[in-house]
């Protein structure tokens, strides 16, 4: 049981929520640019998807073969197709992070990702664009 002393410790206490911001571990997104009649291809899967994830991948190992193999080996976190709402803050700002060649956290994060090395891809149908975010948890 935890005593009066105990909570007064705690509230001193900084909590970070396993600190996954953490600099090695993120990465500089790469956008791919594809073609209209690629994306619509993602579209008209006829999986129980809402998109094809082969057809993604496949576009990924077209455009840029190393980005593919390097994922290829890694977790995948999170497939995101960006909303009037979310596009702003998904597509927009990572494009930006990588126009400018800068770090980026991951929009969602799950701390089973914390210690493991992950990828997130953002799916910009307005542009034909995926964003492929990478997260190096084995660097922490």
């Amino acid at each position: 049981m935890l005593t009066a002393k105990d909570i007064a410790f705690l509230k001193t206490m900084k909590w970070t929520d396993y600190d996954y911001d953490d600099e090695n571990a993120r990465s500089v997104p790469i956008v791919i640019a594809a073609s209209k009649d690629e994306f619509d291809l993602i579209r008209d899967s006829k999986t129980s998807n809402r998109w094809d994830k082969n057809i993604i991948l496949n576009i990924i190992a077209k455009y840029s073969p190393d980005i593919y193999r390097e994922i290829e080996k890694m977790k995948k976190s999170l497939f995101v197709e960006a909303s009037e709402v979310t596009y702003d803050r998904l597509i927009n700002g990572y494009v930006a992070a990588s126009e400018s060649n800068i770090k980026k956290n991951w929009s969602w994060f799950s701390t089973k990702y914390v210690y493991v090395d992950a990828y997130q891809l953002y799916l910009d149908f307005t542009c034909n664009r995926i964003i492929v975010s990478i997260y190096y948890g084995s660097r922490k």
